[in-house]
């Protein structure tokens, strides 16, 4: 059982019970929401008082200056600032904002880890514990950039990806199909990122690539797309009503020079739209929102095809202002000096990971001031990164 510094016992939470409780819908859908905590359950104590921040109103930017008080994970009260003073000493725990931006975390629709360490390190995670060192990296690197645990991981069990279809056999393609039957596994696809894939494809299955999923049942599957950088308006239309969420990695299709996605298409054919960190090792959310931006105007000449509330958005998944009895899940950015009257042109163009200032999971900091602290606490990545290498180093001598 934990022990806080007071030498008190502190409640362990389950948190899947709750989540089961709480019902959402698909704009606000976390996939694989944690997959990480799940065992071991989080450490909540009683009630938590969060002072002074500007809580930013999702739909309008407008901002409201409050305290907001949690009680066993959950927001049980929201007051202008100041409005708890003469309470303080009933509450257990203060944490004081600065004056920061409250937010709703990012999350993260696709972070690959195994291609993280493939192409960043050299290193194969060919093994569970390797797996697990992996993914522990990757939680950390997650939660400095405002995720708090809420990433979908290629690396967490009940997940398969398709990459790569012309290397496949159609016996592969149709085991893979089978088995993401059979198991109820969320799959991903990661097609469509370049003109050769799609030329290779037709001219093997004679028929575009869309059609070729169909035909092997993966858009019977539920599955999320990654990329599809190089579809063409049609082949959007053929998948519109088979893909719950299409996923943009900006990181890895500057990387690569591959051209935009064509959001005001999605946009248009009602596509729900996420970003992804795909193999990047170095996470800022507000980059690639800057990324995205940039491409969208360049591509299409005019300002107007996407603003930075939309790309905000995509960024946290569609979310909600939070409000009581929602889960305690936020960031705190710092204020700062902005040249911008609107709060997400100012969030976008003015900030970076560095700027958040606090990341709370549960109604408990897991981050200040890029310092990991809570469940994470005594975690450091280059330690982790230095025994990965040495364990992978270990293993190819033991072979």
């Amino acid at each position: 059982m934990p022990i806080d510094k007071e030498g008190e016992k502190i409640v362990v939470f389950k948190p899947e019970k709750e989540f089961e409780q709480k019902k959402v819908s698909l704009g606000q859908w976390r996939m694989g929401r944690s997959q990480y905590v799940k065992d071991g359950g989080i450490i909540l104590g009683d009630r938590a008082l969060f002072q002074n921040g500007y809580l930013v109103d999702m739909e309008t930017g407008k901002l409201s200056y409050v305290d907001i008080l949690c009680k066993d994970g959950i927001v049980e009260e929201i007051r202008p600032a100041g409005s708890f003073n003469d309470e303080t000493k009933q509450i257990r725990y203060l944490y004081e904002m600065g004056d920061g931006y409250i937010l709703p975390n990012f999350y993260n629709a696709f972070c690959d880890s195994q291609e993280v360490f493939r192409k960043n390190f050299g290193l194969e995670l060919d093994d569970e514990e390797l797996k697990a060192m992996g993914k522990k990296i990757m939680v950390e690197k997650n939660v400095l950039s405002g995720v708090n645990y809420d990433n979908a991981e290629m690396l967490a069990e009940g997940v398969k990806v398709l990459q790569n279809v012309v290397e496949k056999t159609e016996e592969e393609l149709s085991k893979l199909s089978e088995d993401v039957a059979k198991s109820g596994d969320i799959l991903y696809l990661k097609v469509g990122q370049d003109l050769n894939e799609l030329g290779e494809v037709d001219k093997i299955y004679k028929k575009p690539l869309p059609y070729v999923l169909e035909d092997f049942g993966f858009l019977d599957r539920n599955p999320r797309l990654v990329g599809g950088n190089c579809f063409e308006k049609d082949d959007l239309q053929f998948l519109r009503d088979s893909i719950p969420l299409y996923i943009v990695c900006p990181h890895e299709d500057a990387k690569f020079g591959r051209r935009p996605v064509n959001l005001k298409t999605l946009n248009h054919l009602g596509f729900n739209l996420a970003i992804g960190s795909g193999h990047a090792f170095e996470m800022d959310f507000f980059a690639y929102m800057r990324q995205i931006i940039t491409s969208q105007r360049q591509m299409f000449e005019s300002s107007d095809c996407i603003t930075e509330k939309e790309v905000y958005q995509m960024a946290c998944l569609y979310p909600q202002t939070l409000k009581v009895g929602d889960r305690a899940d936020f960031i705190v950015v710092k204020e700062g000096c902005n040249l911008y009257d609107d709060v997400f042109n100012a969030l976008v163009w003015g900030k970076s990971k560095q700027d958040i200032i606090m990341s709370v999971y549960g109604g408990k900091t897991i981050q200040v001031n890029g310092r990991l602290c809570g469940l994470l606490e005594g975690s450091f990545m280059i330690p982790e990164i230095g025994k990965l290498k040495k364990k992978i180093k270990e293993k190819k001598n033991d072979n």
